[in-house]
């Protein structure tokens, strides 16, 4: 966990520094080394509050936002009308609602849906303090997996690019999402 937050420490100021139009690689290499780094920091502090469901709720959530936001900004690098790093903050970032890019480079098709993949699974396991927030974070979820599919089949993603299971899976949780739904009324009941 230290060395986790050591190379955030080392990386955030960078991002926020470089201009993303002279150095774009540089930019989502960090951008999605940060997204994996936060991910990494909520799958710690979400194993240390196991059994504990009212201990690490917030710290959870904030490495679950910190995740989001950076993997956000390595998506937001491909728009055709990016933005600038520093005006992406959530909810506004959200790439699903900005039109697909027109094109991407096949180098950045793993990168692309698996940024997609750790987004939802962020929604998922964020803490909700109701029904409502919890059906928004599901559905936020499901556009996710929807949107890597939908890049898929825009750029014509095919087993050759090596995403079969990932693409699969994608299908398979945006089928079982909804489902989810009547599970949640039992937690967050009226």
């Amino acid at each position: 966990h230290g060395k986790a937050m050591r190379r955030v420490a080392l990386y955030e100021p960078l991002v926020n520094r470089l201009n993303i139009q002279a150095y774009m690689p540089y930019v989502r290499k960090l951008t999605y080394e940060l997204g994996e780094i936060w991910n990494e920091i909520g799958d710690i502090r979400a194993s240390q509050a196991q059994g504990k469901p009212s201990k690490g709720g917030k710290k959870i959530n904030e490495a679950s936002l910190a995740c989001i936001r950076y993997f956000e900004l390595f998506l937001t690098s491909f728009l055709d009308d990016q933005l600038n790093n520093q005006d992406c903050e959530l909810p506004e970032c959200e790439t699903t609602q900005k039109s697909m890019p027109s094109k991407m480079e096949e180098d950045y098709y793993r990168t692309f849906i698996m940024a997609n993949m750790h987004i939802a699974r962020q929604y998922t396991r964020m803490q909700c303090a109701d029904y409502e927030e919890a059906a928004g974070r599901v559905m936020k979820a499901k556009e996710r997996y929807e949107w890597a599919l939908k890049a898929a089949t825009e750029y014509e993603i095919t087993a050759e690019h090596g995403l079969v299971k990932e693409l699969e899976m994608c299908s398979e949780m945006s089928a079982l999402l909804p489902g989810k739904l009547k599970e949640l009324r039992k937690v967050y009941p009226s």
